[in-house]
């Protein structure tokens, strides 16, 4: 490790420690020093500097500069211009090299003739939109107390995106906060803490969100996207379907559907409830399409709209239960739930067992690692809508016995809750219910007291879990579970799987990866994503 020993210390394990901001790297391959450097450049761009002997002139590059003030109309413009440039690029997934593409430059003479684009500006502009977003992402996230960490395996298998997941007035906001490289030299979960560390976030996570095969080692609750454990076990049961295939592609090639990227790349099946719309307006156009297709080699047969009717039969029960969950909030909180209920209305299903049994028991093998996790059967309990419903004894005693732990046990005898804010109405219906967090009692009495009520009382399909505990009255009723609500209902079930974190244009991506470095296509790909998350609005943070 040569260069770097001045600023490392060498532990007994083989590890290493920093000496500057004292993070502890894993044991490396003899003289591998990627890690090392990706460390360096990162967090210590000085040391690194002198390292690798650059100048202190060139310590930083044009770009980490802040924009300069304009002092004329034209200076204005032109920083206008180079900014939307870079944000069409970015966003659009074109080259970076377009400025030099002949039909670029034939549209400027004739849209901006007196406009000369800077010989850097592919650099700097990439550097400075890059620092803007990651800025006004910073500011949003020091209001954020409680967020949820997804790492995502993108369409363009060489990263993966990690994206924080938080509430923004009752709704789910997500951004992409960096970039993870799938590299045997770079360590992921190196990168990952890297990430989180740079954005001063590790305090407030509550859980992890994985999508794709690869495990991950980290302190926090961790559990699988639920949408892609269902794509799985979907395909695993249409796999037992011979005519499945066939008759998707002859519908899909009559509705003009296919889209290039899939045959041009080789993108794996689309997902289930893509497959159930397009059989089901299929069958619902059934008449029309054997009209127009009456003649055609690809005719659509009996047997064929056979095939279709059995494979919306197969989803109908997935997608109605998925829909139901969905319009009062797919919180983490509901993935356990809905796959016992995804199994039992698969078991029932007398047409097709060949294709159903399959996946049943796949959701069964995915349903058995999600029980085991604290994180989900805590917030299925806190969840308005479940309950212990579908909790087991065990992990109701185990919620219980954690409420005592947690809470405070310096004061043995509760006093009355204050009272928050309502209108005059709801104070006085209030005042006539017997409401227990009123009452004066032990503090285990009272903890326990409070959790039987709260399963006593019933629950609700139709609230959200959101919204349900941001009501004063939802507070007051249960001061005691308020208080951990956010902990455990603050992730998505299928939050990882977002369609517009995944559908990458490839082609674009492929080019750039060409004409940048490691780190500015890194770079590169965090604004094409943020930049059709968070718009394209001035500078303002």
């Amino acid at each position: 490790m040569g260069k770097y020993s001045k600023y490392l210390e060498y532990l007994e394990d083989g590890k290493m420690r920093c000496l500057i901001c004292q993070h502890t790297f894993s044991k490396q391959k003899d003289s591998c020093t990627t890690v090392l450097n990706y460390h360096f450049k990162k967090k210590h761009q000085k040391e690194w500097n002198d390292i690798n002997g650059i100048c202190d002139d060139e310590e930083e590059p044009a770009a980490k500069h802040p924009r300069a003030t304009a002092n004329s109309p034209e200076d204005v413009r032109a920083s206008k211009i180079n900014r939307a440039f870079m944000q069409l690029v970015a966003g659009a997934s074109l080259p970076v090299n377009l400025l030099e593409h002949p039909a670029w430059k034939n549209f400027c003479k004739v849209a901006i003739p007196k406009f000369q684009f800077n010989s850097l500006f592919q650099q700097s502009e990439l550097q400075s939109l890059y620092i803007e977003y990651e800025s006004k992402i910073r500011h949003d996230l020091l209001k954020v107390w409680h967020v949820s960490i997804g790492i995502d395996e993108w369409a363009d298998s060489e990263q993966r995106g990690v994206v924080v997941f938080y509430l923004e007035h009752n709704q789910w906001t997500h951004r992409v906060l960096g970039i993870v490289e799938n590299s045997p030299e770079k360590n992921a979960e190196e990168q990952i803490e890297d990430i989180l560390q740079s954005f001063d976030l590790k305090g407030k996570i509550c859980s992890v969100i994985v999508r794709g095969s690869k495990t991950f080692k980290l302190d926090f609750p961790l559990f699988e996207c639920l949408e892609n454990n269902l794509n799985l076990a979907i395909n695993e049961g249409f796999d037992k379907l011979s005519t499945f295939q066939n008759v998707y592609d002859k519908i899909q090639d009559i509705v003009d559907r296919k889209e290039e990227t899939s045959e041009q790349f080789g993108v794996e099946k689309i997902r289930w409830m893509t497959i159930h719309d397009l059989f089901e307006r299929a069958l619902q156009l059934r008449e029309v399409i054997n009209f127009l297709t009456e003649e055609n080699i690809h005719k659509i047969t009996s047997s064929d709209w056979d095939t279709a009717e059995s494979v919306v039969s197969i989803l109908q029960p997935i997608v109605d239960s998925t829909v139901l969950i969905q319009k009062s909030g797919m919180t983490s909180s509901a993935i356990i739930p809905l796959c016992k209920v995804l199994i039992r209305e698969l078991h029932d299903m007398k047409e097709n067992p060949n294709v159903s049994e399959p996946i049943v028991k796949q959701i069964e093998v995915e349903l058995k690692q999600y029980e085991s996790n604290e994180f989900l059967q805590f917030g299925m309990m806190l969840d308005v809508r479940f309950k212990d419903c579908f909790a087991e004894d065990e992990w109701k005693n185990k919620f219980s016995q954690f409420l005592l732990d947690r809470c405070d046990e310096d004061d043995e005898h509760v006093t009355e809750v204050a009272a928050v804010k309502e209108d005059p109405f709801s104070r006085f219906i209030n005042a006539q219910r017997i409401d227990i967090n009123r009452t004066r009692g032990n503090r285990k009495e009272q903890i326990l007291l409070e959790l039987q009520k709260w399963f006593l009382d019933g629950t609700n399909m139709n609230e959200n879990p959101i919204e349900w505990w941001a009501r004063s009255a939802s507070k007051e009723a249960y001061p005691i579970l308020h208080r951990f609500h956010l902990n455990y209902l603050n992730a998505p079930a299928m939050g990882a799987a977002t369609e517009n974190l995944s559908s990458t244009d490839l082609a674009g991506l492929n080019d750039n990866r060409k004409l940048l470095n490691s780190d500015d296509f890194s770079k590169f790909l965090f604004l094409q994503q943020n930049l059709r998350l968070m718009g394209y609005g001035g500078q303002e943070c």
